[in-house]
Parts: C-alpha cells; sequence; structure tokens
C-alpha cells in the first residue's frame, strides 16, 4: 500500500490529533503486495509524528474498495503484524508490566488474527483483545506523579537522545512532578533534565540543558513557573 494514496490519506484524517496533539501518519509498513495481486484485506500501520519504539500505532485495515477502520478503537503500544493471508491479518500484542525498560515489554505475546467476513466490510478478530491492551490504565503499575528517581534514571539509560552526554547521569532525589511532566537535576551543576509522561508510552526524556525553554518543549502555561524555574 502506498501511505501516500488518497484512500489512506483521507483514513488518517479520520483518526484524530495523536497524544500531545501531534498530527497522525501513516507509515511505510503495511501490505506489501505487487500491482494486480492484492489480498481482499490490507493493512498500514499509522502513528503520531513523533512516534517512538513504545508510541501507540493504529493498524489500519482496508479492502479493495477502500477503508475498513482500525483494528482496535484506541491506538495500542508495540503491535506487529506477524503474518497475512488473502483474507486475514495477525497481530502480534505486547505490553508493559511494570518494571522494565520501554523497549522490552515482557507482557504477552498475545496474536489476534483479524479475518475478512463474507461480506468484504466486516472484520471478525479470532479471540478478544487482551485488555492490557486496549484498557491498560487498570492495569498499570507505574503511578505518574510523584516518580521515582530509578525510574528516570531507567528511561535516561534507554532513550538514545543525542542530547545527553556520553558518560552516565546523575539525578538528585528531589524531582519535581506534575500533572504528566517532571524536572530533574543532576548532580553535577544542577543542569535540568525535562521528562514527560505519555499516555500508553510512560515516561518519556525530552530534553537537558541549563535554562530550558519549557514552552517551547510543550510544558503547558501553568506549569513553568512550578516546574522550570532554575533555582
Amino acid at each position: 500500500m502506498d501511505p501516500k494514496s488518497p484512500v489512506v490519506t483521507a483514513a488518517v484524517a479520520t483518526l484524530g490529533p495523536a497524544d500531545d496533539h501531534y498530527p497522525w501518519g501513516a507509515t511505510d509498513e503495511g501490505t506489501d503486495a505487487a500491482v494486480g495481486s492484492c489480498p481482499a484485506l490490507l493493512w498500514m500501520f499509522a502513528g503520531p509524528m513523533n512516534a517512538s519504539a513504545s508510541t501507540a500505532m493504529y493498524v489500519m485495515l482496508f479492502n479493495n474498495a477502500g477503508y475498513l477502520g482500525t483494528a482496535t478503537a484506541k491506538p495500542t503500544s508495540y503491535p506487529w503484524v506477524v503474518g497475512s493471508s488473502d483474507r486475514s491479518v495477525q497481530i502480534e500484542y505486547q505490553w508493559l508490566t511494570g518494571g522494565e525498560a520501554m523497549c522490552c515489554p515482557s507482557g504477552g505475546p498475545v496474536v489476534v488474527t483479524l479475518t475478512l467476513d463474507q461480506d468484504n466490510h466486516t472484520v471478525t478478530p479470532d479471540r478478544e483483545f487482551p485488555r492490557e491492551v486496549t484498557d491498560p490504565a487498570p492495569y498499570g503499575t507505574v503511578p505518574i506523579c510523584p516518580v521515582a528517581k530509578a525510574r528516570l534514571l531507567e528511561v535516561l539509560k534507554h532513550s538514545g537522545a543525542k542530547s545527553l552526554p556520553a558518560q552516565p547521569i546523575e539525578l538528585e532525589d528531589q524531582i519535581t512532578c506534575s500533572t504528566g511532566w517532571a524536572m530533574a537535576h543532576t548532580t553535577t551543576n544542577r543542569t535540568q533534565v525535562l521528562f514527560h509522561y505519555r499516555t500508553h508510552e510512560g515516561w518519556n526524556f525530552v530534553d537537558i540543558g541549563n535554562d530550558l525553554n519549557c514552552t517551547d518543549l510543550g510544558v503547558p502555561a501553568d506549569l513553568t513557573t512550578q516546574l522550570c524555574a532554575t533555582h
């Protein structure tokens, strides 16, 4: 499938805003078939433009006439299409159970097979989707605020951000956390380290530096004084 085709573009437009109001976009991952041999059921991933490895994604489904809908009502983290046939798609789901790095979910895997019915419009799963995937909030083990220093250090360890120094960072014990944003300081020079909690993803590293411009980094105006004032 062509992620820039009018059918896909129109389908993406129906998804609404993603978390943090980033727009959705079709990825390059989708049904790969030669012209003239497309299966009856086609698929393509859609994710926000700021997607990371753990970002919640939609699996969009199509028939040869157009867009059918998404595999799940809400976007899910760690979906992976592991197989497909003419009328079915197999999607593997995993989820975080708490304590593991964002890159390496330990929940699952569970494979759900979606099959296109004879009406060529209805898609039916062969089993229920894991509730840990479709409704993760009751199963989350990591609180948003307060957030432990160890949790943020784990985020830094696996972030891979180029703005981070090569040497390991040590954080002060006191961390300011409010409404899904957290500001920590390094033990050396009290450099600011900003984090943000995203639904279905958990804590993410945002930026590091002295006198960070928190407004430009997405911090709501009513939190900038509390989080970002230098001391």
